[in-house]
């Protein structure tokens, strides 16, 4: 009975993998004063394949500004990529030239220059997410979940995780 109990908690704290597209937006700072640049990281993990890619990363423009050609992605080399700054934000952009992509890659990354104090939001707009030459057909639009993940509330996670299992096997 113990171990079946420890394998319930440990399937409930990794957790299922859910069949979808995820983009992880990745920080490398959340404290950044005015003058400062932080690293913005887009990590897709798609399940479905696709051959076009355009949403908008958005952000308050008052307060940031995109650095001009600090963008790279993994996707360079199979595609045309593109990221123009807008009123929301940051536009984002692939069309891929060799077939359908999926799996997990860096869709973008790029840096923003903090202009101002204040508080600034930071999400993701979906425009297009499809394989639209697959058969030459525009496929329908596929879900996207959007998870922001800061290093401290994972640590924290685990802590908690921890201390779930040492109490579970004292009172088992």
């Amino acid at each position: 009975m113990k171990i079946f109990k420890m394998m319930m908690v440990a399937a409930l704290l990794i957790g299922f993998k859910a069949q979808a597209n995820l983009i992880t937006i990745d920080m490398d700072d959340t404290d950044v004063a005015v003058g400062e640049t932080v690293n913005v990281s887009l990590f897709a993990s798609f399940t479905d394949a696709v051959d076009t890619i355009d949403f908008n990363f958005n952000f308050d423009n008052s307060l940031f500004s995109f650095v001009t050609d600090s963008e790279s992605s993994d996707l360079f080399f199979d595609g045309i990529f593109g990221a123009t700054p807008n009123a929301d934000g940051l536009g984002l952009g692939f069309i891929s030239l060799f077939g359908p992509i999926s799996g997990e890659f860096l869709f973008a990354s790029f840096q923003l220059e903090r202009t101002q104090a204040g508080d600034s939001e930071f999400s993701l707009e979906t425009r297009t997410l499809a394989n639209v030459f697959d058969n030459g057909n525009t496929a329908p639009n596929f879900d996207l979940q959007v998870s922001v993940v800061s290093a401290p509330a994972t640590l924290g996670l685990f802590a908690l995780a921890g201390l779930a299992m040492m109490r579970l096997r004292r009172n088992g």
